[in-house]
């Protein structure tokens, strides 16, 4: 990676970092009333697709899984809105071919099977892209673009930035070396 391709990443990371806890907030509290374009019409059976393939990516555990956060509801404003159309397709694609992969092996759509083999079928989506970015000019991946927006989408939110990360809402002094035990929650921004 060359300096100035490091420099346009730090930037877009620097921008995405401040502008897209806002963004994520407005379409999880006002989700009618702050687009300027209309939210995507999403079926309810692919709205359940979404929240068990974020589920799946996120379970509930101690925290809320990513369905509790309505990342499904996230999901498809940020690959419409913040993803090229390259990167889009594939995801959509990608969403259907994993429930194609489902019904044709296990009789069922994805969200319908139990979370065991909804874990195998991500799996093996993950180790197509392992095998995938090896390749020289590797293009967008389903798996990576599925598991980038479903973390975004949880992390942003309020049930993902005060219950899953540490939040104080007004912070007090800078404290540079503070002691870490082990398990701790990272803080939210």
């Amino acid at each position: 990676m060359d300096r100035r391709q490091a420099l346009k990443l730090l930037t877009l990371f620097a921008g995405g970092s401040i502008a897209l806890p806002a963004y994520a907030e407005r379409i999880l509290h006002y989700p009618d009333a702050c687009w300027q374009t209309p939210l995507p019409d999403i079926a309810p059976e692919k709205t359940e697709l979404l929240a068990a393939l974020a589920d799946t990516i996120l379970p509930r555990t101690d925290t809320p899984g990513a369905s509790d956060a309505g990342v499904q509801h996230v999901l498809p404003v940020l690959a419409n809105d913040c993803l090229d159309t390259q990167s889009r397709d594939v995801f959509w694609a990608g969403l259907d071919a994993l429930d194609a992969n489902s019904r044709s092996r296990f009789q069922t759509g994805f969200a319908q099977l139990p979370p065991d083999r909804r874990s195998l079928l991500l799996s093996e989506a993950e180790q197509a892209f392992k095998t995938h970015r090896s390749q020289p000019n590797a293009g967008p991946h389903f798996f990576k673009i599925a598991k980038d927006l479903t973390l975004t989408g949880y992390f942003t939110s309020e049930t993902g930035a005060t219950q899953a990360l540490r939040y104080l809402p007004i912070p007090g002094k800078w404290e540079a070396d503070l002691p870490y035990t082990a398990g701790e929650k990272a803080w939210a921004l």
